[in-house]
């Protein structure tokens, strides 16, 4: 083989190797192009959660209000449009067993979740901690970014900066569970109760522990009466139940029955 055609072979291999600078360039520019369209994503997310806070007029559905015999409690609020599609699902909570609660927001736009608010207490020995976690979804509702905050005081939480970590998918279920009287929240007759001259319909978890809401019976049915008089043959029996929650000028609230079918 002669010289000349040695080093040209060479050559060749050099070049069809080495990464060219258009190659380089290229990536980072894709890099570059992806941070961007992150970014106007989150900022375009950001605007409308604002946009839905703002929104005085958006009608209020209730769950239930629910508890458990070890003190914890959960109640959801459905924001709607007047279309009566949901925007906004605000799910309360606490912890009976660790005295831990908090509230989760998740914002809705054509029934897909694109972004989800946390602010709950975290105890770790006697200290806690207040935590506000934010997460940012695509139009599949896989999560894209997500990031947090936490201080010893709620009220000092606003203050301080945003950390990014990695991205948490925080699950809307049991917020949607609630309002639809599903999975742990359906709505089986667990029996009546009488206080103060009143008389109040328990329908709940038909498991020990379980979760539980009650509604006063202003008016008798056939139904109703049908269940009060035997409450062992019907107990577990799943109801529909249609109630209204009632503030009274003191503060106090309640819920009353305003239909129940088998």
């Amino acid at each position: 083989m002669s010289k000349i055609f040695y080093f040209s072979f060479i050559l060749i291999l050099l070049v069809q190797c080495t990464p060219s600078n258009k190659s380089k360039k290229k990536t980072a520019s894709e890099s570059s192009d992806l941070a961007i369209n992150k970014e106007t994503l989150e900022s375009k997310i950001e605007a409308m959660i604002a946009q839905t806070d703002l929104n005085d007029q958006l009608k209020v559905m209730n769950s239930l209000y629910f508890t458990k015999e070890d003190q914890s409690t959960l109640e959801v609020n459905a924001f709607l449009n007047k279309s009566e599609e949901i925007e906004k699902i605000e799910e309360k909570y606490s912890d009976g067993a660790t005295g831990e609660y908090g509230t989760h927001i998740f914002y809705i736009n054509k029934g897909k979740k694109y972004a989800s608010k946390e602010r709950f207490e975290v105890k770790v020995g006697q200290k806690a901690t207040f935590v506000e976690r934010v997460s940012f979804y695509d139009q599949q509702q896989k999560v894209i970014t997500t990031k947090i905050r936490n201080a010893e005081f709620e009220e000092d939480v606003d203050a301080k900066k945003f950390e990014f970590i990695a991205p948490y998918d925080c699950s809307i279920q049991r917020a949607m569970d609630a309002l639809n009287q599903e999975g742990s929240f359906q709505t089986n007759f667990q029996g009546f109760i009488t206080a103060r001259g009143d008389t109040y319909l328990s329908v709940g978890e038909s498991i020990e522990n379980g979760y539980i809401s009650t509604m006063m019976v202003q008016y008798q049915t056939s139904l109703t009466k049908k269940l009060q008089k035997d409450q062992a043959k019907y107990l577990g029996k799943n109801l529909n139940i249609e109630f209204q929650k009632m503030i009274e000028p003191s503060g106090f609230e309640y819920q009353i029955l305003l239909s129940i079918a088998e």
